[in-house]
């Protein structure tokens, strides 16, 4: 009998580790971690996946025990690595770096006990820009902020897993915003590019701890 008490007892305690927030609770999540980002569309010819970090918090509300509601603040490192042929013998290789504070809102739906379906709408406010390229060895920056839109509209989809208030999560941002500008400034030199139309798709990993309120 005492064996099958301290069983039910171990059983509990393991349920309740890996349990969400209790209905009509707040909680707060920072959350640190990285990025996997691509500019897509028919424009982005050359782009290739770039890794970055993300650092960042959500508040989040249990509306029951199935359903939640989180807002974040997040910084992210996003862009792409690109690798272009000016002859058949010369490669120049660059980078778009594309940092964010992004802020979203998400739904999140409960399907066992501490993992997580979730998805919703996000708005990243472009904090800086910068491409650059390296020729010969000397990196030389061809671009700035003012080729890029300020405001990105994407939609995340992903899920979570939560143990002992310890949470994974992963989600992929699903950009919508067109962001190139068709009339931008490169070295001082003005451009007009209509061939400028591309998207964010950035994947994002982070590991965050739950504080309930």
């Amino acid at each position: 009998m005492k064996r099958i008490l301290l069983f039910a007892v171990a059983l509990a305690a393991t349920m309740a580790a890996g349990a969400q927030p209790a209905a009509g609770t707040w909680s707060v999540r920072p959350m640190a971690g990285m990025t996997v980002s691509n500019l897509v569309g028919k424009d982005s010819k050359g782009c290739d996946p770039k890794v970055g970090m993300a650092l960042g918090a959500e508040a989040g509300y249990q509306l029951n025990p199935m359903v939640g509601l989180s807002l974040g603040a997040v910084y992210m490192q996003q862009g792409c690595s690109q690798s272009l042929y000016l002859t058949n013998y010369d490669k120049v290789d660059g980078k778009t770096k594309l940092n964010y504070l992004n802020m979203p809102l998400l739904g999140n739906v409960y399907i066992v006990k501490g993992l997580a379906l979730k998805a919703g709408l996000q708005l990243g406010i472009l904090l800086t820009a910068d491409s650059e390229a390296d020729v010969n060895g000397t990196s030389i920056s061809v671009g700035g902020k003012d080729a890029f839109t300020d405001i990105d509209l994407n939609v995340p989809v992903g899920l979570s897993y939560e143990y002992r208030n310890l949470v994974v999560d992963a989600r992929y941002n699903i950009g919508l915003t067109t962001l190139g500008r068709t009339d931008y400034t490169v070295m001082g030199v003005k451009v007009h590019d209509e061939e400028n139309h591309v998207r964010n798709s950035t994947f994002l990993f982070t590991l965050g701890y739950r504080f309930d309120l």
